[in-house]
C-alpha cells in the first residue's frame, strides 16, 4: 500500500531564529525566578549545622579618670606687696589605672603686666616643687626627683601661694589676673598622653585682684584730742594725714583700740577718702555737736567722718591704723602707759591741749614722735588762726588744729626747737602761773591765755620765755579799780620778767658749760685711749 507522502510546511530561516531566541530568554527567566528566592532565604544552608553557647565569660575595660577640685579658693581680694593669696587643690585618681600627670598655668584673662609679674610657690603633698617663681612659667610633670604619679583611687594635695615681687611698681595697682590650672594625665606605660588612655582637667577660673598701693607711713595718725573738749570729755577726735601725692580710699580702715569695749576699734565707713597731703577728721560727736567749728555736714570725700563708737582712754591707748586688709599703716603710742603728750585740766575754764605728731613723723609708737599743742609756742597770728578752728565758746580753752597743720613749735623736729632747754621749762613756767593765779581778774582775757596750763612735756627755747609774759599778761587789758594797783602790778610784772630772763640765761649758760665739759671729757678720754694703744704697739 502506498503511503501518502505528507507535505512539509515551509518555515523561513528568520522565523526559526526568532523562536530559538525566545527559548533562550525563557530559560533565563526560569533560572532567575527559581534561584532568587533561594538566595533570599537566610539561615538556610545546604547540608548540616550546629550551635553552641559559652557561659561564665566576662569582658572588663579599665578606666583612666582624674579629678581636680579646689579645697580652698585663693583669698585674692586686693593683695598688696605685704600679703599674699593662698589656694589649695586636690588631684584625685578615680579610675582603675595608675597615671602620671602634668600641671601647668593657663591664662584666662586680665592685665598682662600683672599676670606676667605674679610669683608662685607650689607644694605637692607638703614638698616644695616650685619656689617663688613666675606664675606664667609654671608647667611641671617632674621636678627635683618628685614624680607626679597617682595610684588608682589615690590623690595628691597641692598648696599654692601667689604674691607680688619685691619692689613691684605702682603700675600694677588696681589690676587683676584671671587664670586656671590645667592637669593632663596618661597611663604610666606610655611617655605622654599621645598613646593609650588619657584625660584632661581644667580647674575653676581664679581671679587675683591687686588693691590700692598703700605702704606703712603713707597715712599717719597726726593729732589726737584724747581728753575731749572743754566742758565735754566725750568730744574726742582723731586726725589722719595723707603723706602721699594721691588720694587714698579709707573704706573699712580701722583704728584698733580706738573704740568702745575690750579691743574695740573704729571702722571708717565705705566710700570715704583722704586727698593728697590733706587731713581726715574722725569725731565721736556729730558735726553739729562737737566744739570744732563746722559750717555744715560734709561729703565723704571732704575729709570728715562721724564714728560714735570712738572711746579713748585718758590713761593712754595703743592705737593701730590698719587698712581694710588689716595691714598696719601707722601706730600711735603703742604702749600701755599714759599718753606721751596732750594735757587736760579738769578745773573749770582750763585748757584742753591735743597730742600732736611731729613734723617729721618718725615712729608713732615712740614718745619722742609727739608733742603737746602749746599756744605759748605760737605767734599771735598762729593763735588767732588756731582759735578760728573752734566754736566761739571753746576758742579760749581748747588747743588743737583739727583739719589743719600743727602750729606748735615745741616740736623736736622743728628748726626752732632747743634740746638744751627742754628739761628746764618748768622752772620758767611755774613763776608765771603763780603770778597769774594771784591776780584777780574779772574779764575773759586771762581765761583765753594759752599758757596757763603748760605741762612738763612742753619744750620751749629760752627766747620764747620772755614773750610768754608779754603776750599773756597784758596789764592794759586787766580791769583794776585804781591806777595805783595797776602801777604796782606793772612793777611786779617787770621785776619778774627780768628775774625770769636772767634765770633763763643762767640755765642756758649752765647747759652750754655742761655740754662743753662733756665734750672735753670725751676728747680727753679719746686721747688717753690713743696713748695707751700707741704704748702697747711700741712694747
Amino acid at each position: 500500500m502506498l503511503m501518502k507522502k505528507r507535505k512539509k510546511k515551509y518555515k523561513s530561516v528568520i522565523t526559526k531564529r526568532i523562536f530559538k531566541a525566545i527559548e533562550k530568554v525563557g530559560v533565563c527567566i526560569l533560572i532567575v525566578v527559581f534561584f532568587v528566592p533561594i538566595m533570599a532565604m537566610r539561615g538556610t544552608n545546604a547540608g548540616f549545622s550546629d550551635e553552641e553557647k559559652s557561659e561564665g565569660n566576662k569582658l572588663e575595660i579599665e578606666t583612666l579618670d582624674a579629678l581636680a577640685n579646689y579645697t580652698e579658693y585663693f583669698d585674692a581680694d586686693e593683695i598688696i606687696p605685704e600679703n599674699q593669696a593662698d589656694g589649695k587643690i586636690i588631684i584625685e585618681n578615680v579610675g582603675s589605672l595608675d597615671f602620671e600627670y602634668r600641671i601647668k598655668y593657663k591664662n584666662i584673662g586680665g592685665d598682662a603686666d600683672l599676670c606676667n609679674a605674679l610669683l608662685l610657690t607650689a607644694k605637692k603633698d607638703g614638698v616644695a616643687v616650685y619656689d617663688k617663681k613666675l606664675l606664667k612659667d609654671f608647667d611641671l610633670k617632674k621636678n627635683g626627683g618628685v614624680d607626679f604619679f597617682i595610684n588608682a583611687l589615690n590623690h595628691n594635695d597641692w598648696d599654692f601661694k601667689i604674691e607680688l615681687p619685691d619692689g613691684a611698681g605702682k603700675n600694677l595697682e588696681e589690676k587683676d589676673c584671671e587664670f586656671s590650672f590645667e592637669i593632663n594625665s596618661w597611663q604610666t606605660d606610655f611617655p605622654d598622653g599621645t598613646q593609650g588612655f588619657a584625660d584632661q582637667e581644667i580647674t575653676e577660673m581664679q581671679k587675683i585682684e591687686i588693691g590700692e598701693w598703700i605702704n606703712p607711713g603713707d597715712v599717719i595718725i597726726n593729732e589726737i584730742m584724747w581728753m575731749g573738749s572743754e566742758g565735754d570729755g566725750n568730744d574726742e577726735w582723731i586726725e589722719l594725714k595723707n603723706m602721699t601725692d594721691e588720694t587714698v580710699d579709707l573704706t573699712n580702715w580701722d583704728i584698733v583700740h580706738g573704740g568702745s569695749g575690750t579691743g574695740g576699734h573704729i571702722e571708717i565707713p565705705s566710700g570715704y577718702s583722704i586727698k593728697a597731703h590733706e587731713f581726715f577728721l574722725i569725731t565721736k560727736k556729730q558735726w553739729d555737736e562737737t566744739k570744732i567749728k563746722f559750717s555744715g555736714d560734709l561729703d565723704k570725700d571732704e575729709g570728715y567722718a562721724h564714728v560714735s563708737s570712738m572711746s579713748l582712754n585718758n590713761d593712754g591707748e595703743d592705737l593701730i591704723l590698719q587698712d581694710k586688709s588689716a595691714n598696719t599703716i601707722d601706730t600711735a603710742w603703742k604702749s600701755s602707759g599714759d599718753w606721751p603728750a596732750g594735757y587736760e585740766n579738769n578745773s573749770s575754764n582750763y585748757k584742753h591741749q591735743s597730742m600732736e605728731r611731729n613734723d617729721i613723723p618718725d615712729d608713732g609708737a615712740l614718745s619722742g614722735s609727739w608733742h603737746t599743742c602749746d599756744p605759748g609756742a605760737m605767734s599771735d597770728s598762729e593763735i588767732a588762726t588756731m582759735r578760728n578752728y573752734w566754736d566761739s565758746d571753746a576758742q579760749q580753752y581748747n588747743c588743737g588744729t583739727p583739719w589743719h597743720s600743727n602750729l606748735s613749735v615745741n616740736d623736736p623736729s622743728d628748726e626752732k626747737y632747743n634740746p638744751d632747754f627742754k628739761n628746764e621749762i618748768e622752772k620758767i613756767i611755774e613763776p608765771v602761773i603763780e603770778t597769774v593765779e594771784n591776780v584777780a581778774v574779772g574779764s575773759d582775757i586771762l581765761p583765753a591765755d594759752p599758757v596757763l596750763e603748760l605741762t612738763p612735756t612742753v619744750k620751749l627755747e629760752p627766747a620764747l620765755a620772755e614773750p610768754l609774759l608779754e603776750k599773756n599778761i597784758d596789764s592794759d587789758k586787766i580791769p583794776v579799780e585804781d591806777e595805783e594797783a595797776k602801777a604796782k602790778l606793772e612793777t611786779e610784772e617787770k621785776a619778774k620778767k627780768e628775774a625770769e630772763k636772767k634765770k633763763a640765761e643762767e640755765i642756758k649758760t649752765e647747759a652750754e658749760a655742761e655740754k662743753k665739759k662733756n665734750e672735753e671729757d670725751v676728747k680727753k678720754e679719746e686721747n688717753n685711749n690713743s696713748t695707751e694703744i700707741t704704748n702697747e704697739q711700741q712694747n
